[in-house]
């Protein structure tokens, strides 16, 4: 019997209007969390200055991935307000 393989969703959400993208993001992980259920739902911030910071916020947000969820049926992860692949 072959497995069932289920794709998780992701949203990249940017633009220039930092209030409508902020709206946007606020607006899906609430409705995705609220889909899921559970209570292990995380926002990571990702707004950093250096590259020592944003290492640290990969590492963060790489530690979420690899935790399950514990009392909902998946879990929603919000890397907030990802700034350092700006110039």
């Amino acid at each position: 019997m072959a497995a069932v393989k289920t794709f998780q969703p992701l949203a990249l959400i940017c633009g220039d209007d930092e209030f409508a993208v902020k709206q946007r993001a606020k607006q899906l992980h609430r409705q995705w969390c609220d889909e899921l259920g559970g209570m292990d739902h995380e926002i990571i911030e990702a707004t950093v200055s250096n590259s020592g910071e944003a290492l640290t916020a990969l590492a963060r947000l790489r530690e979420a991935l690899q935790t399950l969820p514990f009392f909902g049926s998946g879990k929603v992860i919000w890397l907030a307000r990802l700034q350092f692949s700006r110039r």
